[in-house]
């Protein structure tokens, strides 16, 4: 898809000029001066991400890892593919709660429904 360009007309000379041609780019990541050895430099969250690693490395942090698969990922596949949720329709933080809410509850509703709708399951008779 081509990006989309402005363009305005200036009035003086009638010649065109693109917008944002003069803008400075944008600015992401950190911020900051570089430290002289090139080192990134610490960040407030360095502190968290270590103990997380370390959490995540120990024996008990891959078995409770490994069961996300299990537990969290089916949620999130069955919003994407069966209810055909890729994005948030709304904008703002307030308003996207509200729908992840509104996804979250129907997600529940239809768990329910199928388990009240769906036949008994017929165990073998013992004799």
């Amino acid at each position: 898809m081509a990006a989309i360009t402005r363009v305005a007309v200036v009035e003086a000379d009638k010649r065109p000029v693109v917008a944002g041609a003069a803008d400075p780019p944008a600015r992401h990541g950190r911020q900051g001066k570089p430290r002289r050895d090139g080192k990134p430099t610490a960040s407030r969250s360095d502190g968290l991400r270590a103990a997380m690693q370390a959490k995540l490395t120990s024996n008990d942090g891959k078995a409770c890892y490994a069961k996300r698969k299990e537990t969290i990922e089916p949620v999130f596949g069955q919003l994407k593919e069966q209810q055909g949720v890729r994005r948030f329709l709304r904008r703002g933080l307030a308003a996207c709660d509200a729908e992840w809410k509104l996804l979250c509850g129907a997600h529940n509703l239809l768990k329910l429904w199928r388990h009240r709708t769906s036949p008994p399951s017929v165990s073998p008779a013992t004799t």
